[in-house]
């Protein structure tokens, strides 16, 4: 095909059919005729949360106090949920349904997990065009020590070049930031004087190996957002294996979720900075909050806090949204070497399908067996939960007319805790080793 202009009429020579079609010339080519049309501009890319502050009126001397910061955080986002970010993509473009970032750094003596972490993932991903969510969801792996991690390399390398290709996007954090803004001091600052003037205790403040990792979790959260533009997003560690019918569930969860509540804020279903679910157009103004407080907590646990809202700037943007904790752990913990700390005690950790109860993760953010004890997800409360009129039936007092949880999926009892059994191989199982090239 020759290069074209916009607006253009392009006339394409193609031979003649058959003479046995009526009205048609016997010999010779004929010609078709159309307009080419030029795609619409790319929209513009999202302002920086910087830029949010300063558009809300604050000068950078302003930002010292606290109490300026939470002034100046955005409210949620106003678009209706339920795939309002469809409205975003014109109509030869797949929105992304689910993006899952995978921030990745190098394991010290050689020792690495990505690619059993990736081979994991892989085995669930929607195998066959049909699939409603084929070439719906997107793996973002983002290198954060670019041109030292070889095992970023020959899984990039491995899956670029393999049938999974259109479901990664192997990214080098190329312009990785590597400094604590001085707004994070401020607010870590602000705190400890709060707390002492309580009578709290405040626990130790990360180091700047984990607040490093916060800023790295923060790019590609951010990079997700701006290139994606995802209904929903999941937290992953490069070193956990999602579980057997990993994404089946994550689907059924989600749904189920939105069941409950369409507007929850976040969904609990493993450990650590891992796991979690979140709405697409929340990730602006979580990655702000993260970038803000690094200084004062790890990145986990700055999740949990968001979430929430046990922090006036977190509650503020939370409103009465409620978050979501499921029963059942649906990811497998691989790490021996820590990016950042000692060996932990793994045996003590949930394996794939058990209990995710908070001597695992924080009470307020797990699931309470005690409150639910027939249900999957906390809270379970569905004769009371909100109503959105602009999607369902309501009553007057803006409650729903569904008064009893929908059937569940029971996931712990047999024989469906042996098909989940994570000793169960999918015949077409990538075997990309540590030293294949």
């Amino acid at each position: 095909w020759p290069p074209v202009h916009p607006g253009l009429d392009v006339s394409i020579l193609a031979p003649a059919p058959p003479s046995s079609v009526a009205g048609l010339p016997e010999h010779g080519v004929h010609a078709a005729t159309f307009d080419v049309v030029a795609p619409p501009p790319p929209p513009p890319p999202p302002p920086s949360p910087v830029g949010n502050l300063v558009a809300s009126g604050f000068a950078p001397e302003d930002l010292e106090s606290s109490d300026a910061a939470i002034a100046a955080t955005p409210g949620p986002d106003p678009r209706p949920r339920f795939g309002s970010r469809s409205q975003e993509f014109d109509e030869f473009e797949e929105p992304t349904w689910l993006a899952i970032g995978i921030p990745t750094v190098p394991r010290r003596n050689g020792v690495e997990y990505l690619t059993e972490t990736l081979a994991a993932l892989v085995q669930h991903l929607p195998a066959v065009p049909t699939d409603p969510l084929f070439s719906k969801i997107k793996v973002i792996v983002m290198n954060n020590h670019p041109g030292g991690h070889d095992a970023f390399q020959r899984n990039r390398d491995f899956y670029q070049s393999s049938q999974w290709a259109g479901f990664f996007d192997f990214v080098d954090n190329v312009e990785r930031q590597v400094a604590t803004p001085p707004i994070a001091f401020r607010l870590a600052k602000d705190e400890r004087r709060r707390a002492g003037e309580a009578g709290r205790r405040v626990p130790k403040p990360p180091d700047g190996r984990v607040q490093q990792q916060t800023r790295d979790v923060i790019s590609v959260v951010r990079y997700t957002d701006s290139v994606y533009a995802p209904f929903y997003y999941l937290f992953m560690e490069d070193d956990f294996s999602i579980c057997s019918n990993g994404i089946e569930a994550a689907r059924y969860l989600i749904n189920r979720a939105t069941q409950f509540s369409n507007d929850w804020m976040a969904i609990r279903a493993s450990f650590g900075l891992n796991g979690i679910f979140m709405h697409g157009e929340d990730l602006g103004a979580f990655a702000t909050y993260l970038e803000r407080h690094q200084a004062r907590r790890p990145p986990d646990h700055l999740a949990t806090e968001w979430f929430a809202g046990e922090t006036v700037e977190a509650a503020q943007y939370r409103g009465n949204r409620t978050h979501i904790g499921f029963r059942f752990n649906i990811f497998r913990h691989n790490g021996v070497v820590s990016t950042l700390r000692r060996a932990g005690t793994a045996a003590s950790l949930p394996g794939c399908w058990e209990p995710l109860g908070e001597n695992t993760i924080f009470q307020v953010e797990s699931f309470k067996e005690s409150m639910c004890p027939s249900d999957d997800i906390w809270p379970c409360t569905w004769d009371t939960a909100s109503c959105n009129p602009k999607y369902q039936v309501c009553f007057p007092n803006g409650t729903r007319p569904l008064v009893h949880a929908p059937q569940r999926i029971p996931w712990e009892v047999d024989p469906i805790a042996t098909i989940f059994s994570p000793h169960a191989v999918a015949p077409d199982r990538p075997h990309l080793s540590a030293t294949d090239g």
